[in-house]
């Protein structure tokens, strides 16, 4: 199955993706970063000029992975009413200690998180199936 993923920064841009007919509009600002994120004010002004069954992402940013910076950062974005909060898999070094407090400080039920990896990093696969 394939589905139509348009990442915007703007209000017009994702309504303009909500009318082509994408399956998930993308919000983020890739002017500050791979994952650059937009000010959560303008984040729930585009949810709000959405048609409520728009599924719509948000960045928390390129930030630290470091639980403190983090975990406000999903909480923030969370309030704007996106479906999927995408958190950047940067920092390896930190990246198990920083997973471990999302589970065990967050209610992850509540709190769809995509975590984005990126192909010149590796990974502990075996943790992440535990």
């Amino acid at each position: 199955m394939t589905k139509f993923l348009a990442s915007v920064s703007t209000i017009e841009e994702a309504i303009l993706a909500e009318q082509l007919g994408a399956d998930i509009i993308d919000l983020k600002n890739p002017q500050t970063g791979a994952l650059g994120a937009i000010e959560t004010k303008i984040i729930t002004e585009i949810v709000t000029a959405l048609h409520p069954d728009s599924r719509v992402s948000a960045t928390i940013g390129d930030l630290p992975l470091l639980p403190e910076i983090v975990i406000p950062a999903i909480q923030k974005t969370a309030k704007t009413g996106v479906d999927f909060i995408k958190i950047g898999l940067f920092d390896l070094d930190n990246l198990y200690a920083c997973l471990d407090a999302l589970s065990t400080t967050l209610n992850l039920a509540d709190i769809a998180l995509i975590g984005v990896m990126f192909a010149d990093q590796s990974l502990n696969i075996d943790y992440l199936q535990d």
